[in-house]
């Protein structure tokens, strides 16, 4: 399911920022995303060494599925044609 996410990510970014702040918006994304990948590794390893790799992956899984739900219950948190222009 992480394959399409290198197209699609970069695309929304594009079509939902104005260009006039999309710089200061896709700094401010590419810092979180310089702290947050690796401390969600090294909190990924921590989990790993205390409940095991499998029910490591299980428990990403199950809240990656979760989150996907609450995105879809939710209409305010949709991406939809009317907010994309």
């Amino acid at each position: 399911m992480y394959a399409p996410y290198n197209i699609v990510e970069p695309t929304l970014e594009q079509k939902l920022v104005p260009d006039e702040i999309r710089g200061r918006v896709l700094g401010v994304l590419g810092m979180i995303a310089g702290v947050g990948f690796p401390v969600g590794t090294f909190l990924g390893g921590l989990l790993r060494d205390w409940i095991g790799a499998s029910n490591t992956v299980f428990i990403s899984g199950f809240f990656t599925i979760t989150l996907g739900l609450v995105v879809f219950r939710n209409k305010s948190l949709r991406i939809t044609p009317h907010n994309l222009n």
